[in-house]
């Protein structure tokens, strides 16, 4: 939706801003389980992670709930966040923790919308302002207690049965006392290809960022898994991801359901 940068031994960091990143992000990065156009859709995300640093091992567990409303030219969608920590190790430097993370808020208006019939090309073009609004005001493993905001262009382009979705943006991240964090640019893409009359479709994504503090490497992710419509209005996606740095987690999975009434 990511950036999970958990402190290293050799100087102080603040894990618990990165999940809050990783949130916004992860909203508009994995592809979406297809659900027919509508003025309206309820989604549902759960993803686990597993930090790839020894020091700080652990799991989260990340659930949110996204109300999404959309028309011709404008889009709106609040998404409520739910965080649970575990910490593998009575010593790791944030303890047990779960509860609301924070509020999410992505408005977009559409720019483009073409068609060529000559080669069976759909593309659609949006801009996107979004925010996340911290439910609490200190730092804790459930948020960083501070106001994010970012904007992107995002892309949805189609050609036959091949679905290709890409964003690029930019995020400005509130600093927490005692920490300053660079503005970061990102982009994603996610491919997808379905097959006629067969509800499972393969789906694939990728995730990359600038870092977000000096001498922290970039972010980086790849993510794989498979979709299911079993109607018009209802679908699911599961993704497994792998980092590529050792700023991302080393291995996570994402559940996201779909419905339009």
């Amino acid at each position: 939706m990511p950036r999970f940068s958990f402190p290293r031994s050799r100087r102080p960091a603040h894990p618990w801003k990165q999940i809050g990143l990783s949130l916004l992000l992860l909203l508009g990065a994995a592809p979406p389980p297809p659900v027919a156009a509508g003025p309206a859709s309820l989604t549902q995300t759960v993803r686990w992670l597993q930090p790839a640093d020894s020091a700080n091992a652990g799991t989260y567990w990340i659930s949110y709930t996204s109300l999404s409303f959309r028309s011709e030219r404008w889009s709106l969608r609040g998404s409520l966040s739910w965080l649970s920590w575990s910490a593998d190790s009575p010593t790791a430097p944030a303890a047990d923790r779960s509860g609301l993370g924070a509020f999410y808020v992505v408005a977009g208006h559409r720019l483009w919308n073409s068609r060529s019939l000559s080669y069976a090309v759909t593309s659609t073009g949006w801009l996107r302002l979004r925010t996340k609004l911290p439910l609490e005001g200190n730092p804790s493993p459930l948020g960083s207690g501070q106001v994010d905001w970012g904007a992107s262009l995002f892309t949805s382009t189609r050609w036959k049965r091949l679905l290709v979705l890409a964003e690029a943006g930019y995020l400005d991240l509130g600093n927490p006392a005692g920490f300053t964090y660079r503005k970061l640019a990102s982009t994603s893409l996610s491919v997808s290809y379905r097959i006629r009359d067969f509800p499972l479709y393969p789906l694939a994504s990728a995730l990359a960022s600038s870092s977000s503090r000096e001498g922290d490497a970039a972010y980086a992710e790849i993510s794989a898994g498979v979709g299911l419509a079993p109607t018009r209005r209802t679908g699911l996606s599961v993704l497994l991801s792998k980092g590529l740095t050792d700023v991302t987690p080393d291995a996570s999975a994402a559940l996201l359901m779909s419905w339009r009434p």
